[in-house]
């Protein structure tokens, strides 16, 4: 009892601590109204706006019970659930958010303290497996709740979620190692997949590490083969609830997978034994020395250049480059055999490239998974303070000087390198000046209290101090509101174009006969009439647009931006329909610009009005046609020649030519009396017969009826849909639902029964042994 009023009381120490550290480095952006948006736009294009979007849903499923799948303003039309898993559609806190109503941006601070809190108590949970005091446990949680990725990725919230549960699904392998609550790694396993599938896969790589770490902490070396045979059958036990636990995430991971099998940014994979570039080098030898999240806003010498390797924080306060050393100087013994082990494979991650793809879904290069080393230092350090009192004066010098020269060495060679500065790094200085004069300062401590049993509490109080300072330094110009940087700033620019939820369209509908009953598209001008607020605002206003800021598109328009690259700017996120072609094609019907000069050039524009709220113009496409045109010709897509094709021909794969080829009749029928909404679109066609291109992204979970009649739907023209029409006036409807969701539903089941089955077994076991 008094064991656990003493434990109660360091949870509540760190609690407090930990929530102490947010509030100086959060508080003021919650008190001043100050949009939290750190170095990335991706808060406000991205997650802001895709936020809005699932408030609605949300808020809908509980006024009528139905759950919209399909988002009609997300770019050409998407599967919305689905793909923005990724950013928010599982995050548990972000659900929690939009039920409170929380401001998007008050909610993502909000829910970062509490989940610095519950990272930290997760820390402090895991270090208890590992029999640690009270005193360092607390040390590790709030290395952990403040280290470099915590802070860093703050801003995205899926990241950070998984990042929370993290520990606790490593406390779950100790606890099956114990051979005790085994269903729980079922569950953890279940929740991380479910929460960001993103970094599942690297934590399912990652897991193997861990599992052969503790297997020697806990056991060693031993030459005896029943030994080995009982580790193997304890193993494969583990495997066999990992594996229930992934079948449990199946109604999640089974849509995921089929989504993102026709995605671009998915797979790639090229074996590399080394970095083409020696400062990718420099940048690993400094995350582990040098806050990196701090650096993300400024020039620095060793910076690669690649935001996908600069993403490298390993980062959690001097303690853990001063100590993690004695791992090589202390008794031979599991600890030390383990820890090697550990920082060994650490050390195969970070420096061959090959490892980290493996890593990453044999995928591009990417440092974002260095969080779970993150977590194995924490560990590692945090068993060797139990010898600390055999620090010599020699060690902290040696261990504190050569710190300060891997930290001089990562930024004098690029010098010698390249024999020339370059670009202005000041910035960068003051961090490096910053680190080295805490080396100094932790030395100092160290050496002079080493023999204090108050000294790991004196270290906690620096290492708080420590992050803290470098987070709210880092956050500072952050921090301070302007015109352009207030929650304010947010609402108006959200809202510029109406006084009303959905006022612009309302406006629009009723701008010309038959508008009601028609779907089209409509282009506004970034810079005057969006403020330049983001690729995604278009959603702000629940308008079908033209452009996206999103890294998981509809995957079938993949072949879209390979006949038509210029629609694709700044790598593969920033998609913009601007060729006038095409954007007829996508029956673009009107432009909202602040004056004639922002029109895009090439399509031909008739003035409706110059004083839509007094100072917008509306212009109509002339050429405007309708969301469903009839065609009379067709090519496959290897005689393709130019965006003009898009207009006056049916573009396929040479599989379905013959059979559209057979389709086709020359008449204009046209896709009339429009209705969509939520998960459907109705309307009739009145023709001869012949074949119809909608320029709806093709997606299997189309269910696509004519005269209540399923018929089949083809691929055509970039990565849209094609119908064969009869003739006469037929009704068209289109329902959609999620492609694979009652498979994934089915595979939860069997999950949830294998576990049932698993845990009683488990039981009858024990209670034999018994």
């Amino acid at each position: 009892m008094k064991k656990m009023k003493r434990e109660y009381k360091y949870l509540l120490l760190l609690i407090g601590l930990v929530f102490t550290g947010c509030l100086i480095v959060y508080g003021p952006l919650l008190l001043k109204q100050i949009p939290f948006e750190y170095v990335t736009i991706d808060t406000r294009e991205q997650n802001f706006a895709f936020y809005q979007e699932y408030s609605q849903i949300i808020h809908q499923f509980f006024e009528t019970g139905k759950l919209n799948f399909y988002s009609w303003s997300d770019f050409l039309g998407t599967n919305f659930l689905v793909s923005k898993i990724f950013y928010n559609v599982t995050d548990i806190f972000t659900i929690l958010s939009i039920l409170l109503n929380l401001n998007f941006w008050d909610g993502l601070l909000i829910f970062q303290i509490v989940k610095c809190i519950l990272s930290a108590l997760g820390i402090y949970w895991l270090l208890s497996k590992y029999e640690i005091k009270p005193s360092i446990k607390v040390l590790g949680g709030i290395s952990y709740a403040f280290c470099a990725s915590m802070c860093y990725f703050s801003v995205y919230n899926t990241f950070t979620t998984f990042f929370t549960f993290l520990p606790i699904y490593f406390v779950a392998i100790e606890y099956f190692l114990d051979k005790k609550y085994k269903w729980l790694l079922s569950i953890l396993t279940m929740t991380l997949a479910v929460t960001n599938y993103y970094y599942f896969f690297s934590l399912s790589f990652f897991t193997v590490i861990y599992v052969l770490f503790r297997y020697l902490i806990k056991y060693g070396f031993k030459n005896n083969k029943d030994y080995y045979l009982l580790r193997f059958k304890q193993t494969l036990e583990m495997i066999i609830y990992y594996i229930i636990g992934v079948l449990m995430a199946g109604i999640v991971l089974y849509p995921v997978i089929l989504y993102l099998s026709g995605n671009q940014r998915i797979g790639g994979y090229e074996f590399s034994l080394v970095y083409d570039n020696f400062k990718i080098y420099l940048q690993i030898i400094a995350s582990l020395f040098l806050p990196l999240h701090a650096f993300k806003g400024i020039a620095y010498s060793f910076n690669p250049g690649n935001y996908s390797l600069n993403e490298l924080f390993m980062w959690g306060g001097t303690f853990i480059f001063i100590i993690l050393p004695m791992v090589f100087i202390r008794k031979k013994d599991n600890v030390k055999i383990g820890s090697i082990f550990g920082i060994i494979s650490c050390l195969i991650i970070l420096f061959f490239p090959f490892a980290i793809q493996a890593m990453h879904g044999f995928s591009d290069i990417s440092f974002r998974g260095t969080v779970f080393i993150q977590i194995l230092l924490i560990i590692i350090v945090s068993m060797q303070f139990d010898r600390l009192k055999e620090i010599t004066r020699k060690y902290i010098i040696v261990t504190s000087c050569v710190s300060i020269i891997m930290i001089s060495f990562v930024y004098i060679s690029p010098y010698i390198v390249n024999s020339e500065m370059i670009g202005d790094y000041s910035k960068s200085y003051l961090y490096a000046g910053f680190a080295i004069i805490s080396i100094i300062i932790f030395a100092l401590i160290v050496y002079i209290n080493r023999k204090n049993k108050s000294i790991v509490w004196i270290i906690c109080i620096f290492t708080l101090l420590e992050m803290v300072g470098v987070w709210k330094y880092a956050l500072a110009p952050y921090s301070i509101a302007n015109e352009r940087h207030s929650y304010d700033f947010m609402n108006k620019a959200t809202s510029l174009l109406e006084d009303k939820e959905n006022g612009l369209n309302e406006y629009l509908s009723n701008l010309e006969p038959g508008n009601s009953s028609e779907y089209y598209r409509v282009y506004v001008d970034k810079m005057d009439l969006y403020w330049d607020f983001g690729q995604n605002t278009a959603m702000f206003y629940d308008l079908n647009g033209l452009s996206t800021y999103n890294s998981l598109f509809a995957p079938s328009l993949q072949k879209l931006y390979e006949l038509v690259p210029e629609m694709l700017f700044s790598a593969t996120t920033y998609i913009s329909v601007n060729e006038p072609n095409v954007m007829t094609f996508v029956n673009t019907k009107y432009a909202l610009v602040a004056n004639e000069s922002q029109l895009p050039i090439g399509v031909d524009w008739e003035l409706i009005t110059n004083n839509y709220r007094g100072w917008v113009s509306v212009y109509r496409n002339k050429n405007y046609r309708p969301l469903g045109t009839m065609y009379d010709a067709v090519k496959v897509y290897d005689d393709y020649s130019n965006t003009e094709d898009f207009l006056n021909y049916v573009l396929c794969d040479e599989e379905d030519f013959d059979e559209i080829l057979n389709n086709l009749n020359d008449n204009s029928g046209i896709l009339e009396n429009i209705r969509y909404k939520d998960n459907y679109l109705l309307g009739t066609i009145e023709s001869d017969g012949g074949f119809m291109v909608l320029t709806l992204p093709y997606d299997e979970g189309w269910n696509i009826k004519i005269n209540g009649t399923e018929i089949e739907k083809y691929e055509v023209n970039g990565g849209f849909i094609g119908l064969t029409i009869p003739s006469g006036k037929v009704s068209l409807e289109m329902y959609y639902s999620i492609p694979g969701l009652k498979i994934g539903g089915i595979i939860s089941g069997i999950g949830v029964a294998m576990l049932a089955i698993a845990i009683t077994i488990d039981l009858i076991l024990k209670r034999r042994q018994l």
